[in-house]
């Protein structure tokens, strides 16, 4: 259930940017960097959606996400390229594909055994987790964020809520506690997510107060 719901949030987490974006008809203060990330995490984790069948339902919402996600780079790169502010979007993602890679091999054990796809999975996970990182960069290099709209912020909220609630249904009463690559993950993602709507909410909408004269 909480798997089901947070996939759903996620699509439309990234169904609120590529909207905005449409509306807009802009990219202005959004990171492809970030956005990349999120189409390789959504790629990496939903890709089982051609050879493992669960359903109707989750094969529309895996793929929806993908095309979402990759809709979004593609009109970054293409349609809306002019307004992509390159030169401010410099965050070195490679310090986040590394760690990420690190820590999906660390909670495996290194065991040879070990299926790819599991490493696959949790390189996804902890990556989601890090991808804020160069939008957040740029939000504090500029002091802008117009591509990232409120209902956006709620939903990406929301999404850390599910999982949370999910891992103590799982510990609780679950017959399985929740695996340690999962908890570690979305730790590190609530964090993130906190630092990322502070700086959105505080730093960001306090220049629109009205400020009192002398």
């Amino acid at each position: 259930m909480g798997s089901g719901l947070g996939d759903f949030l996620w699509l439309c987490f990234n169904g609120e940017v590529l909207r905005q974006m449409l509306v807009t008809r802009s990219c202005a203060s959004l990171s492809l960097k970030s956005q990349v990330l999120y189409l390789i995490v959504t790629v990496v984790r939903y890709l089982d959606v051609f050879w493992l069948w669960n359903g109707v339902g989750t094969f529309v919402l895996k793929f929806m996400s993908i095309l979402v996600c990759g809709h979004i780079v593609f009109l970054m790169h293409k349609r809306f390229g002019e307004t992509y502010d390159r030169g401010n979007d410099t965050f070195k993602v490679r310090f986040l594909i590394g760690p990420s890679l690190a820590l999906a091999l660390v909670t495996s054990h290194f065991r040879i055994h070990t299926e790819i796809w599991h490493v696959c999975s949790k390189f996804s996970r902890f990556l989601q987790a890090l991808a804020p990182f160069p939008q957040l960069f740029y939000m504090q290099r500029t002091g802008e964020a117009r591509a990232i709209t409120l209902p956006a912020l709620v939903i990406q909220g929301l999404y850390h809520v599910v999982y949370v609630f999910h891992f103590v249904w799982q510990y609780v009463w679950g017959d399985m506690a929740p695996r340690l690559s999962f908890v570690l993950s979305h730790i590190m993602a609530c964090f993130i997510f906190i630092d990322f709507a502070y700086n959105y909410l505080y730093k960001i909408h306090k220049d629109k107060l009205p400020t009192a004269r002398a």
